[in-house]
């Protein structure tokens, strides 16, 4: 009757030390993309658009691991053909963040930071120049004031905070010649919102799966959170790459077939790679409660 889905890639908890609560490892610009991409979730059989996906955030309790917020990632509708379901089913599947980060996001689509069509020249431009020319003022001497005014929100606001500690109102020059506003918030967040050598990321996913039998109704819960290695292989690496490469190399030996572009749904297809990865330290704890 149920199904929901949590991923995430974020800083471990202990090098999780930046007011958005983020860090790269992997195309900044893919990031600011999935911010605008389309969302669809599924309540009681009904499709819901959630093309404004930050609006549609919600806070949760991933039990054993942590608090966070969570908005749609992606068109759920789809697994209705994949997995063979239908009636009054609800699936959602949702990025994992810490708090604070969809309200972050929405004021930057609020101030169409995250626009990556219209290419401007930014030769000798500093950051507060530029958002000087976001909110369409002359002077750099107040800007802090005049962004917030421009989202409508106190200049103490914490996303105003959030700007301020990502350079956006100094005089550092930006480092590009020229690009998109989504370009130009990349340059200043990878200045500070990449991993140090000595930090850690972590992959979370997280499903709950609620099912009615004739006698009782039960929801199977299963989590895996797994931290990368300090100067080594990221998690969301290993979480990317080594079921691919397990894939390929069970295909070279033999032990599972079929043709062409092939998704993973099948038990012949997935199991051997789950028990691999598990052995690998990708491993799900899982739970069954009796509601």
């Amino acid at each position: 009757t149920d199904i929901t889905s949590y991923g995430a890639g974020l800083p471990s908890f202990e090098d999780n030390r930046n007011p958005l609560g983020y860090k790269f490892s992997w195309d900044p610009l893919g990031l600011m993309r999935s911010a605008v991409s389309p969302a669809k979730y599924i309540v009681n059989g009904q499709a819901i658009d959630a093309n404004a996906k930050f609006e549609h955030r919600r806070i949760v309790d991933v039990d054993g691991i942590g608090t966070f917020e969570t908005y749609p990632s992606n068109d759920a509708t789809r697994y209705l053909s994949i997995f063979g379901l239908g009636g009054n089913i609800s699936i959602y599947k949702g990025l994992l963040r810490f708090l604070g980060w969809s309200n972050t996001m929405i004021g930057f689509l609020k101030m169409e930071l995250i626009e990556n069509t219209r290419v401007v020249e930014l030769a000798n431009t500093t950051y507060a120049q530029f958002m000087a020319r976001v909110v369409s003022v002359e002077s750099t001497d107040t800007i802090r004031a005049d962004v917030a005014h421009a989202m409508g929100i106190p200049a103490n606001d914490d996303i105003i905070e959030r700007m301020e500690w990502l350079g956006l109102f100094t005089d550092e020059q930006v480092t590009l010649e020229k690009g998109t506003n989504s370009e130009v918030l990349v340059d200043a967040m990878l200045k500070k919102m990449a991993y140090g050598a000595s930090e850690k990321d972590m992959i979370i996913v997280h499903n709950e799966i609620t099912a009615e039998f004739p006698d009782r109704t039960e929801t199977r819960i299963s989590s895996m959170l797994v931290e990368g290695t300090p100067g080594g292989d990221t998690a969301m690496a290993g979480a990317v790459a080594l079921p691919t490469a397990i894939a390929a190399r069970l295909i070279l030996e033999g032990k599972i077939g079929g043709s062409g572009v092939t998704t993973p749904t099948t038990p012949e297809m997935y199991q051997p790679i789950l028990e691999e990865l598990s052995r690998m330290g990708f491993a799900f704890k899982r739970k069954t409660v009796v509601l």
